[in-house]
């Protein structure tokens, strides 16, 4: 997916390879849960009553990357923490990076409401989770597709995600909250991401701010959330995503 770059970082361009680069993106369809919310909150010791942002991300895809302090932090900025809404963290791949999990829960400890879960689910278990919270915050530093961003628009949720990477190619303000960022140059190695790449910088207080919106203002998060769920529907559906791998098979073949 193609990097979407700020005014200043236009003028720079690396040519990587004089050939084509198509995108071929994932399809997006699954049944979709169908108990009530509050039968699905029960199941996984949900808040009943509050509005619920959630946070899901892999540890092994390192947490520089996923950044789940700034989702932390935003929240914590939006004054909603105690005041009606919570977070929602779902952690995977927890005991295998303690360290990262142990500082994920200190941040949490004065945000009443938080609840953490680390236990692997089955995939019907995640779309369950997805669907029993309110709205999804990413604001990672760089995606390859961000499934889960495009899970939780096809359940009907609206998404807070940085304005960057590959789901920016998909969310945009007529259909989520797209949340401005800084490119920014790796100081160290994180793993495949080298230091000197680029990633990206969420405004932390553009995010806060979506949040406050969202649940301020419910008739917003759901026209949103309609519009999300169309735009994963007209755009990533089997049949959609499959001719277009199928014409590109074709053209191949014709070589």
């Amino acid at each position: 997916m193609a990097a979407k770059l700020s005014s200043v970082w236009q003028s720079r361009v690396w040519i990587v390879t004089p050939l084509p680069v198509l995108t071929m993106p994932h399809s997006v369809a699954f049944a979709r849960p169908s108990e009530p919310v509050a039968q699905l909150r029960a199941r996984f010791g949900l808040p009943h009553d509050l509005f619920l942002f959630l946070v899901l991300f892999d540890l092994n895809s390192y947490v520089g990357r996923k950044n789940p302090a700034a989702a932390v932090e935003a929240f914590r900025r939006s004054g909603l923490a105690g005041q009606g809404a919570a977070l929602v963290l779902k952690v995977h791949n927890a005991a295998a990076n303690a360290a990262d999990l142990a500082a994920l829960i200190e941040s949490v400890q004065t945000l009443p409401g938080t609840v953490v879960i680390t236990e692997t689910l089955a995939r019907t278990d995640v779309y369950a989770l997805e669907a029993a919270c309110d709205s999804f915050v990413s604001l990672h530093r760089s995606e390859g597709f961000g499934l889960a961003v495009a899970e939780c628009m096809y359940l009907g949720k609206p998404v807070i995600s940085t304005d960057w990477s590959a789901t920016a190619e998909y969310v945009d303000a007529t259909n989520g909250c797209p949340v401005r960022c800084q490119p920014i140059v790796l100081d160290q190695h994180h793993g495949p991401y080298a230091k000197g790449s680029t990633w990206a910088d969420p405004d932390i207080d553009d995010a806060a701010t979506w949040m406050r919106r969202l649940f301020e203002d419910r008739t917003l998060a759901a026209r949103l959330g309609a519009a999300a769920r169309h735009s994963i529907e007209q755009r990533f559906a089997p049949a959609v995503i499959g001719a277009r791998y199928r014409s590109r098979l074709e053209a191949i073949a014709c070589f």
